[in-house]
């Protein structure tokens, strides 16, 4: 405290709090609270009294604290954090580890990479007070699963042609199949008819443990072609010892190898 008195020489001050001092530039600590402050100036003969009411106003130690609705998610989904610390604070600012931040009092985020991230919380009031609190780790966002899928064969010339589907991706929980052909499963491993010519699109869902979600679709993954075989020939009625040339005019998509 400064006093600014002019012509005194002894001083009294009562702090609001119980305390007084006799100093004429007192130091005083507070605790949380509104404070009147009084000061008593004399010079031996006259005194003057000066109250200044709520002079002194002390926040009380604000220490952040916050939950989420979850600490284990899954890449996009939604997480929703609360603010529960005591004593009211007026501004808000999270950091939640992925290079995003947030200054509503209690926000919703969405981690778009898997990995371990420290959420801190940091509050004031009214610019003052300012504490911050961090926990380490505090959300885990899962990878999403790999999908691992195999067929024991993708191309035929004849139908109906079976085809084994497997699939190995770690940890799967559940599947959900389509085949391009009006056919489905949820079998880990289905076997599979494919009864008409044609290319045909297979799309794998999978859903791991920790109910996270990854779809794999393969464009043109089986393909059943009808091989036409066909030739002709230079000439069909020939002398002995005359030359005839024969043409493959067979039709296919893929590439004909032997003949």
């Amino acid at each position: 405290f400064i006093n600014t008195s002019n012509n005194a020489t002894n001083y009294t001050w009562d702090f609001g709090d119980g305390n007084t001092s006799s100093q004429q530039n007192p130091s005083h600590n507070y605790s949380a609270g509104i404070y009147d402050v009084t000061l008593v100036a004399n010079n031996g003969i006259c005194s003057e009294v000066l109250i200044a009411n709520n002079l002194i106003e002390v926040g009380a130690t604000v220490t952040p604290n916050f939950t989420s609705n979850i600490n284990q998610i899954c890449k996009d989904d939604t997480i929703s954090f609360t603010d529960i610390t005591l004593n009211s604070p007026d501004s808000w600012l999270w950091d939640f580890g992925d290079g995003t931040t947030s200054i509503l009092q209690n926000p919703t985020h969405v981690f778009l990479n898997s990995g371990n991230f420290d959420i801190s919380l940091k509050t004031s009031i009214q610019g003052e007070c300012i504490e911050t609190n961090s926990l380490t780790n505090f959300i885990e966002v899962y990878a999403d699963p790999n999908i691992v899928l195999t067929s024991d064969e993708e191309y035929s010339c004849d139908i109906p042609f079976l085809v084994q589907f497997e699939d190995n991706t770690l940890n799967a929980n559940s599947w959900k199949w389509t085949f391009g052909n009006g056919d489905s499963s949820i079998l880990q491993d289905p076997i599979v008819e494919f009864d008409l010519f044609g290319e045909f699109d297979v799309e794998l869902e999978v859903v791991d443990i920790n109910g996270c979600v990854s779809v794999l679709s393969e464009f043109h993954y089986i393909i059943t072609e009808e091989l036409i075989v066909d030739f002709s020939v230079s000439d069909s009625i020939i002398c002995e010892y005359d030359i005839v040339v024969f043409s493959d005019s067979s039709s296919s998509s893929s590439l004909i190898v032997s003949y």
